[in-house]
C-alpha cells in the first residue's frame, strides 16, 4: 500500500479562483504526478469549505474557501482529510457541517471531527491488498476542539488518544497518527511534544506525523517507529507571508506499507499561486537542514534550539501574562491568556519562559 500524506493546505483568497476551476495543473505543477501516485491521498484541511460568513471568536485568523474550491480538491486525487486541526469549526458547526457535506458529495473522506468529543475520537481505516491501516487525528486545544456537547476537532489527550492507538493496533497493520500541535514557526518540538510522540509510539504508533508549525522541522526513529515533527505547509499559499522563509515550503511524505513502514520525504517549494517539487540546490539546502535538525535531536542541541526559539518570544508571551490582569485589561488580554493556558504550544512556551525553583540551595 502506498500513501501520499500532505501538510496543511487550504485554498486561499489568492489561488481560490484555481481551486474553483479545477486548474490542478497551475496549482500544483510536477507536484501532481507525484502526488496522484499513490493508492490513498491525504491532506490536512486548513480550515472549513463553506460559503456562510458567521466566524467564531478567537485570536488568530478565521479560515474558510468556498464549497466549489473542492473541485480542485478532488481532481488533484485527494482521497482523504484530516480535520482535526484549530480552524476546521472556524465557521462554527454550520460550517463544519458544510465541510463534511460537501466533502461526502464527492466522495472524498474525512476523519477527525465527530458531534461531541466521544464521537469526534473516530479511526479512520483504510484497506488495500490485504493491508489495514489505521490513522488517529488528533489537535491541540485550540479553540476549535469537541467537548461533551458540541461538535469540533478531535483534542488530543494523554490518556484517551493513547487507548485509541491502542485499539486502532488490535484492528490494524499499521497505525499512522496525525497531530496538529506543536509551536507554530518553530523548527524543534517542545520537551513536552516530543515525550508524547515517543509515547504515541510506545503504545502502538508506526509513525507520528505533527502538523501545525508551518514549517519543516525534524525527524527520529524511536523504537522502530517514526516521528516527523513538522511536515511543513503544502499548499497554503499567502501572499502576505511570502517575505517569511519557513513558509515557503514543506514535505510531502510517501509511506510504502507491506512488511513494514518505509518513509520518503518529497520536498515542495511555493511556485506562482501554487507548489512544485523543490530541484538542486533548493532540494539540497532543505534536505540538509532537515538532516541536521534531526541529527540534533540525538543530542542537547534540539532543546538549545527550542529554549532559543521561546526567548525570542518572551515580549510576546510574558506581555500578555502582564495584560491580562492589569488595572486597565480588557476582556481580549483575559481571553488571549487564558487560551495560552488551554493550548499545549502555548502552554509549552510559558513553561519554558516562567520557571520555578527546583532543588535550588
Amino acid at each position: 500500500m502506498k500513501i501520499n500524506l500532505c501538510g496543511d493546505i487550504i485554498p486561499t483568497i489568492d489561488n481560490q479562483h484555481l481551486f474553483e476551476a479545477g486548474d490542478v495543473d497551475a496549482l500544483f505543477h510536477d507536484v501532481l504526478p507525484v502526488l496522484q501516485d499513490a493508492d490513498f491521498v491525504i491532506g490536512n484541511l486548513e480550515g472549513a469549505l463553506t460559503d456562510k460568513n458567521f466566524p467564531i471568536r478567537k485570536h488568530g485568523p478565521n479560515l474558510k474557501a468556498s464549497t466549489k474550491s473542492v473541485l480542485g480538491l478532488k481532481k488533484a486525487g485527494f482521497t482523504h482529510f484530516c480535520l482535526a486541526n484549530n480552524h476546521s469549526v472556524d465557521f462554527g458547526p454550520e460550517g463544519l457541517a458544510d465541510t463534511i457535506h460537501t466533502l461526502q458529495q464527492e466522495g472524498i473522506g474525512y476523519t477527525g471531527v465527530g458531534d461531541n468529543d466521544t464521537n469526534s475520537r473516530n479511526i479512520c481505516y483504510l484497506e488495500k491488498d490485504g493491508i489495514r491501516v489505521a490513522i488517529v487525528d488528533v489537535c491541540e486545544h485550540e479553540y476549535t476542539y469537541a467537548k461533551k456537547n458540541l461538535p469540533g476537532a478531535n483534542p488530543f489527550d494523554p490518556y484517551t488518544t493513547m487507548f485509541d492507538i491502542q485499539t486502532a493496533k488490535k484492528n490494524a497493520s499499521f497505525v499512522i497518527v496525525v497531530y496538529h500541535g506543536g509551536k507554530e514557526s518553530c523548527l524543534y518540538p517542545s520537551p513536552r511534544l516530543l515525550t508524547a510522540c515517543q509515547a504515541m509510539v510506545r503504545h502502538g504508533a508506526d509513525a507520528v506525523f505533527c502538523q501545525h508549525s508551518h514549517c519543516i522541522g525534524c525527524s527520529e526513529e524511536y523504537l522502530g517507529g517514526k516521528i516527523v515533527y513538522g511536515t511543513g505547509n503544502f499548499c497554503f499559499i499567502k501572499k502576505s507571508y511570502m517575505d517569511d522563509p519557513l513558509w515557503h515550503s514543506g514535505l510531502m511524505i510517501q509511506l510504502e506499507l507491506n512488511k513494514d513502514c518505509k518513509l520518503r520525504f518529497i520536498p515542495v517549494v511555493y511556485k506562482d499561486l501554487g507548489i512544485e517539487l523543490a530541484k538542486g540546490n533548493q532540494k539540497e539546502q532543505l534536505m540538509q537542514a532537515f538532516g541536521k535538525r534531526s541529527e540534533e535531536l540525538l543530542t542537547d542541541a534540539w532543546e538549545e534550539g527550542w529554549n532559543a526559539f521561546c526567548h525570542s518570544m518572551v515580549d510576546r508571551y510574558l506581555g500578555t501574562v502582564r495584560k491580562a490582569y492589569a488595572e486597565n485589561s480588557t476582556e481580549n488580554n483575559r481571553r488571549v491568556f487564558a487560551h495560552y493556558l488551554d493550548c499545549e504550544a502555548h502552554l509549552d512556551v510559558l513553561h519554558t519562559l516562567c520557571q520555578t525553583w527546583h532543588m535550588e540551595k
